[in-house]
């Protein structure tokens, strides 16, 4: 076959882009693609993809579709039969894998790869080798089955716990944490804390522990639900079902912090709702509060640091961050219960309370803003229910419902007695914190917008050095405020039209957020605290740039989700970006993923 057909040749930038072109094979799709030479004409054709980082090319059936646009071709791809398409699926498998584990690939004589550190092959089951840890068995008890979910600390996998013959869940942690020494111990404290919680509301941490191979899992139950997110997309909630929901939230919360753990990240995404039927064969709705991945154990159940400006850690999600966390405050359990006020208002109104142009004005209008009464949004929504709402998201923590148990409680009588308003006393001491509270984050905010600025003209001058001083920094407090003056230079960067100024600060974040190390926190929410504007201009990099500047572009849009999808979107219909770009439009918004869909 190979001598009938003629050759064309695909030189991609790297192995990331021959992952999507293998991927659209195994679907049948038609690609853009650079070719050489010009297609003979519309019939079949081998294709040889070429990429830096493959020790050989890969070969696929291609068909011309149509004319060739700015300098690529429209070519439907597909596997050259049976066997090439499970050849091709086992590429996708190591590669996928090796990305995930963070090890370097290992080319086996039969051009297949596996992690750099040999596990004993009795236990893995024949035929199972295109994932070496599918059928792994961890722990002595629990087998590794299939993939279900990708995060940012690991892989989740479908497994099955031997001994009770019961199905599980089972996370395997990135080997690239390994290489901070501090991390193991973290992971085991971690886990333990949240094993102790064991409650019909939190997700149960059944088990954990590290193999021979250093590899670090956790065992969890499997969970048979959908994110709240997703619900709140879809539905709208009934008053009855709000009360259920939010109360069910307040009781997991409540089970943590009676161990002394603040979840500190509160958000529809961390709860899933399972449905199950009832004693009466009722359907009926269980939520779990799940991902205590950066909830904080308080020494002797006291209060906790979590610092924004300064100290070790920024914690949390703009939209549903109390301001005591915005301001780098003291936290104990009523910044969760902010968090669930933010969850009732939005399940109430499908609204956020606050939903700026970017995170950092989010982060202040926490701090400054008193948020529009429910009812001003949607009518129907009684007082007394607005009144809870609008308790749990006082900007004082004294003012707040001291505990979720409290807020639980008041959310249970809403259909017996109205909640106790705030008295006089009350609401005028929490107008003079909010007013105290707000004088100083309009003076901390204006102290560094100064710096930014100066610091805005030296990664200009010298992106080099002016950045190579961050990667220095390792005091996590001062990193922090060289992480938040970073954010205010992209910034006016972006402002003075600097593409290549302000998207070097969003890579260097990239980098950072990418290490094994507690710093890489910090420099994701950097990522997430860049302005609209600097996103904007990154865009314009990714069209107009130059190819190295097109890919670090394209790696700063994929880490920024669904912002950068959203301003990617809303950038169709420029002259440029239909000229130039269409390939890496795309391309870009299947880096994003499922991240992009809102967009």
């Amino acid at each position: 076959m190979d001598e009938l057909l003629p050759v064309l040749v695909a030189r991609l930038h790297g192995v990331d882009e021959a992952i999507e072109v293998v991927s659209g094979s195994l679907a049948g799709a038609v690609k853009l693609l650079p070719v050489d030479p010009e297609p003979a004409d519309q019939g079949l054709h081998l294709l040889e993809l070429h990429a830096r980082g493959l020790t050989r090319p890969l070969i696929l059936l291609a068909e011309p579709v149509g004319p060739a646009k700015a300098g690529l071709y429209p070519l439907r791809v597909r596997p050259l039969d049976d066997a090439s398409a499970q050849q091709l699926r086992a590429f996708l498998v190591n590669e996928e894998l090796r990305a995930f584990l963070g090890d370097d690939p290992i080319v086996t004589p039969a051009g297949g790869r596996h992690t750099t550190t040999p596990v004993p092959a009795e236990s893995f089951p024949p035929g199972s080798l295109d994932d070496p840890l599918l059928g792994r068995v961890l722990g002595g008890n629990y087998e590794i089955q299939s993939p279900l979910a990708s995060g940012a600390m690991g892989r989740v996998y479908r497994g099955h716990q031997r001994a009770l013959e019961k199905p599980i869940a089972i996370k395997v942690l990135r080997r690239s944490f390994l290489a901070d020494p501090s991390f193991a111990k973290r992971f085991h404290r971690e886990a333990l804390a949240a094993s102790r919680l064991d409650h019909p509301n939190v997700l149960r941490v059944i088990d954990y522990g590290e193999e021979p191979d250093s590899i670090l899992f956790i065992v969890m139950e499997l969970l048979d639900g959908e994110e709240l997110r997703s619900l709140m997309h879809r539905q709208r909630f009934s008053r009855g079902r709000l009360i259920d929901h939010g109360s069910q939230i307040c009781a997991g919360l409540a089970a943590a912090h009676d161990k002394g753990i603040v979840h500190r990240d509160v958000k529809p995404e961390n709860v899933v709702v399972c449905t199950s039927r009832d004693d009466d064969g009722q359907q009926v709705e269980t939520l779990k509060v799940c991902d205590f991945g950066i909830a904080m154990e308080q020494e002797g159940h006291g209060p906790a640091r979590a610092r924004i400006t300064g100290g070790d850690m920024l914690w949390g999600t703009p939209e549903y961050m109390s301001p005591e966390q915005v301001r780098g405050l003291i936290v104990d359990a009523r910044a969760d219960v902010y968090a669930v006020g933010v969850i009732l208002y939005e399940m109430a109104t499908r609204r956020l309370p606050f939903d700026e142009k970017s995170a950092v004005s989010t982060m202040i209008a926490h701090v400054q803003q008193r948020p529009a009464p429910p009812s001003r949004i949607d009518p129907s929504i009684d007082a007394e229910l607005e009144a809870v709402i609008m308790r749990a998201l006082e900007k004082d923590p004294a003012a707040r419902f001291q505990s979720a148990r409290e807020l639980r409680a008041a959310l249970l009588a809403l259909d017996v007695v109205a909640p106790v308003e705030p008295t006089a006393l009350e609401a005028e001491a929490a107008s003079r914190a909010r007013m105290h509270q707000e004088a100083e984050t309009v003076q901390a905010f204006a102290a560094l917008n100064d710096v930014a600025e100066a610091r805005a003209e030296a990664v200009a001058l010298d992106p080099d050095a002016t950045l190579g001083a961050l990667d220095a920094t390792l005091d996590p407090g001062e990193f922090v405020r060289e992480v938040t003056i970073l954010v205010g230079a992209a910034g006016a960067l972006a402002r003075r039209g600097d593409a290549e100024g302000a998207t070097a600060i969003a890579a260097r974040f990239c980098a950072i957020a990418a290490e094994p190390s507690e710093r890489a926190s910090i420099a994701k929410t950097g990522l997430g605290l860049l302005g609209d504007e600097v996103i904007q201009t990154i865009v314009r990099h990714l069209v107009t740039g130059e190819p190295r500047q097109r890919d670090v572009a394209r790696q700063v849009l994929g880490a920024a989700g669904e912002r950068g999808a959203r301003v990617l979107v809303a950038s169709r219909g420029e002259q440029d970006v239909e000229r130039l770009a269409r390939v890496r439009f795309v391309d870009t918004l299947r880096e994003i993923g499922t991240r992009a869909t809102p967009a």
